[in-house]
């Protein structure tokens, strides 16, 4: 993958060869992530906490549960896994906290 301009588009990514589909060709993690949302979401990976609406049944097969793990100390950041609450404590969230 490389940066071209294509004409009639601007500039771009481009494949040098054909991808296969599914196939990761680029990754990158966000400087900055915030959420508007009125739903409850991790306050790390914004995973919506959200249950399966109660007015599509069929779509809690599709839904998972989610895995609500609140900061010990303030009680109001939410994350989705212990993973997202130690990747927070471990960089960002401890200036955040209201507990301090």
């Amino acid at each position: 993958v490389s940066i071209a301009e294509v004409e009639g588009q601007g500039k771009g990514l481009v494949s040098q060869r054909m991808l296969n589909k599914g196939e990761v060709i680029f990754t990158e993690v966000a400087l900055v992530a915030a959420s508007v949302s009125e739903l409850r979401h991790c306050h790390h990976c914004i995973r919506s906490l959200a249950a399966a609406p109660p007015e599509l049944p069929q779509a809690s097969q599709h839904w998972p549960s989610p895995s609500i793990h609140p900061c010990p100390d303030c009680k109001r950041a939410l994350f989705c896994s212990h993973h997202c609450l130690s990747q927070a404590q471990a960089s960002y969230h401890r200036v955040l906290c209201e507990c301090d």
